[in-house]
């Protein structure tokens, strides 16, 4: 596994979210959830306030040129200079929440296997880096089925007041 920066782990990962999105709904969504979700986690991790996504107009601008198959150019803007100096677990931290509040925001529909499709998009050495620094996105996929969705003949349900989840036969 190479040793990469932060910016560049984060640039490969806003990327790949913007990809995955953009073709279950549209690049234009895509770009505004990413937008504003970065916006809400400027207060839980100060870094991410040197992470942006480029203007909508430039990525319009990029879209007319070129048939929308698969991203050729970088929506993200980061202060390299600042985000390389943040220890990797916090970027870690960042990242993890950045894909809960992502998957959450997309709804059941459009969120079904995004996680599975993301790291499909992210790739095995990007996917093994992100896992290095505390990142467990298999676990944003899982969260359906902790809240009552049905799995293979079973029913899980989780008891609010504890924080348990059971298992129930069919």
């Amino acid at each position: 596994m190479s040793q990469v920066n932060n910016s560049e782990v984060m640039t490969k990962v806003l990327n790949s979210f913007f990809h995955v999105i953009g073709t279950k709904t549209s690049p234009a969504h895509a770009w505004l959830t990413l937008k504003i979700i970065l916006q809400n986690l400027e207060y839980e991790y100060d870094f991410i306030k040197n992470v942006d996504v480029v203007d909508i107009k430039e990525v319009n601008d990029f879209l007319k040129e070129k048939n929308y198959t698969k991203i050729d150019f970088s929506i993200v803007d980061i202060q390299t200079e600042v985000v390389d100096t943040i220890y990797k677990e916090e970027v870690g931290k960042a990242i993890q929440s950045l894909a809960d509040k992502l998957k959450k925001s997309l709804g059941t529909t459009a969120g079904y296997h995004f996680m599975s499709e993301f790291i499909n998009e992210l790739g095995d050495e990007y996917s093994t880096i992100i896992k290095s620094i505390g990142v467990e996105l298999r676990l944003v996929d899982m969260q359906d089925e902790l809240y009552g969705r049905v799995i293979e003949n079973y029913k899980l349900e989780e008891d609010k007041g504890s924080n348990i989840a059971f298992i129930e036969k069919k």
